[in-house]
This record gives structure tokens, sequence and C-alpha cells, in this order.
């Protein structure tokens, strides 16, 4: 009988919290999966509030180790969640991938999983390609290989520096492939959205131009 009185008044919390205003309780995480998340309020005074989840993934080096996945669910006020996907393929399975959810349910923010490289559309587009890490970020390296675009990836993306995610520097590199226009606008200047979770630094080189249908004449790209 109490558990039956217990599962009542949980129900009915959920149900009292979730107003016009937005949900006051969300899952709680900031981790590499997001196996183990809290239910957690929002900050007090937070208004016309939002459930959210964000991630990043960026499987390169940093130091000696390997940074692969970051994942974060939390509550934030409505007018600063713009959900947006961010992507860029690179030569030897390397790739960036960024994506914002926001949800306006009690507890509906999950953990995002990110899609496997080889299930991702290819979308016809090609790019030239090459990834190097260098002993300073002044040096670009030179293109080897053509680079298969996935999904909205419409651009072409050449950069040299030098990337803090979430607050830890990566060693200097040199990376050229695909990349959407949110993702270049990034790490270009010309936008903020998505800093919190990347940051380009100590750039010497960040270039975009609009990625090509192949030339029947070139080698086949690799996938």
């Amino acid at each position: 009988m109490k558990a039956l009185v217990s599962a009542f008044l949980f129900l009915a919390l959920l149900c009292s919290v979730s107003s016009a205003t937005g949900p006051d309780i969300c899952l709680i995480c900031k981790s590499t999966n997001c196996s183990k998340t809290i239910i957690g309020g929002c900050m007090p005074g937070t208004r016309n509030k939002i459930c959210y989840s964000k991630i990043i993934d960026v499987p390169w080096k940093s130091g000696n180790k390997v940074q692969k996945i970051f994942n974060q669910l939390g509550c934030m006020s409505a007018e600063y969640c713009r959900p947006f996907k961010n992507t860029a393929t690179l030569p030897d399975g390397g790739y960036i991938y960024m994506e914002v959810k926001c949800c306006n349910k009690v507890l509906c923010n999950k953990a995002i999983s990110v899609p496997a490289q080889e299930n991702r559309p290819l979308n016809g587009l090609v790019c030239p390609g090459c990834l190097t890490y260098i002993p300073n970020a002044n040096q670009s390296c030179s293109s080897n290989t053509i680079v298969n675009c996935h999904g909205r990836e419409n651009k072409c993306i050449s950069y040299t520096g030098r990337l803090k995610i979430r607050g830890q520097y990566y060693s200097p590199l040199s990376f050229k492939g695909c990349a959407t226009k949110n993702l270049c606008d990034l790490l270009t200047g010309a936008t903020e959205e998505g800093s919190d979770l990347l940051q380009p630094s100590d750039t010497t080189e960040a270039e975009c131009s609009p990625a090509e249908y192949p030339d029947e004449e070139e080698p086949s790209p690799e996938q």
C-alpha cells in the first residue's frame, strides 16, 4: 500500500512541476556517456525553463589521452537553448560530431547517441582531406586523399591550430575535410554558437569553401 501511495505522489509531483513556464525537473549529468543520471531542478530564478541534451564527440588525442565523448544533460532558460547538429568528416576515421537538443517536458532529455560513421548517409559531395598532429600550430597538412561528405556537410574545411573542448586543450593539429556550414562558421570565428562545447584556439588557418561533386576522371574517394 505504501508503495502505491509513493508512486501516486511521485506521478502527481511530475504533473505539478510541468507548467506553462516549462518543466522544473530534468535529468542532470556531465560525463562520457551519462550512464548514471540524477533528477534535478532548474536553478532558482530560471524563467521559461527547458531541459537540454548536449554532446560532442571528437576522437582525437589530447596529450597522451584520447577524449572520446562528452555528454551533458540539464536545465536552462529556453531563450538560450538553440538546437543544432554540427559535423565534420575527416580522413582515417576522424570526425567531429556536436549536437544540442531541447525539450519542454519533465525528464524528457536523454543522452544523445552518436551514429556510426558508416551508417551516416553520403550526399555525393567530396573535399580534399588530411589530418596531422603537429609540434606547433603553424604547419598546414597537405591534402593526400579525397573525403566523402555526409548529411548536411556542404563545405570543405581547412583548419590549423588547437581546439578547446569542454575546457581541455587538444594538441596542435591540422586537418582538411567536409563540414557543415555552422561548424565552418564556428571554426572560422563567424559564430559563437556551440562555443561552450568547442572553441578554436591559436588558429593560424581557418578557411571554408563549397564542397563539390567529384569529377568522373578523379580517383574514387575513400569511404
